[in-house]
């Protein structure tokens, strides 16, 4: 049932010999052992409660997790890993879902849809404003792609590192990285909150290998 090992979620890096070894020797991890044997009914060793899971299945081991939480409703990113996460949608057997908006992932999908910078913000902006029903937040992921430092961008600016994107990357969604151009999505999608009244999360994605943390102070967002 498991795409990845059962290690690896108590570590953001990428390197095997990390997940593999030092996951494992981590406190989160051996009172996770802990907690998923309470739950599951079943010694606190890795390979009983990946047994038992799998025995469950999917859908039954989702009850036994949501059920005892009490929950309403979840907030679910669905940005993250789109390809391989079940979609908001099969959440709701279990339990109120709403979404959160990653605008990263939206750009990211709209630029091999379109031909000039003047269609990608027609279609981003229908994305977004007004926000789908099930949409009650956005979020970025601008601090570790390129900071919390943000700064205001011209349309002239955007339309150019636009183009210098879809240049790059064709027909194939780029994983968004300029600054410039993450920094206006950012202030225009926070135009759009505010009219609508609804958050901005901005994951700060402390332990990505990818982060830097001087960029990434929420201090930077002080005006």
């Amino acid at each position: 049932m498991a795409r990845y090992p059962y290690a690896a979620a108590f570590s953001e890096a990428h390197h095997t010999d990390i997940i593999n070894y030092h996951a494992r020797h981590t406190l989160f991890y051996r009172r996770s052992l802990r907690d998923m044997a309470d739950l599951l009914k079943c010694e606190p060793q890795e390979s009983e409660i990946l047994a038992k899971r799998d025995n469950l299945g999917l859908e039954n081991l989702t009850k036994t997790c949501f059920n005892p939480a009490n929950l309403d409703t979840i907030l679910l990113d669905d940005g993250f890993l789109p390809e391989e996460i079940l979609p908001w949608q099969w959440h709701q057997q279990f339990v109120g879902v709403k979404r959160l908006l990653r605008i990263e992932n939206l750009a990211q999908n709209l630029i091999p849809q379109v031909n000039s910078f003047a269609e990608f913000w027609e279609r981003f902006r229908a994305e977004i404003d007004p926000p789908p029903p099930e949409v009650v937040g956005f979020k970025s992921i601008a601090a570790y792609r390129t900071g919390l430092e943000i700064q205001p961008v011209t349309v002239e600016l955007a339309k150019s590192q636009f183009n210098a994107i879809k240049k790059i990357t064709g027909e194939k969604p780029p994983r968004l990285s300029d600054k410039s151009f993450i920094d206006f999505l950012v202030i225009q999608t926070l135009e759009v909150a505010a009219k609508h009244k609804i958050p901005i999360q901005f994951h700060t994605g402390i332990g990505d290998p990818d982060l830097d943390l001087r960029l990434s102070n929420p201090l930077h967002l002080r005006f």
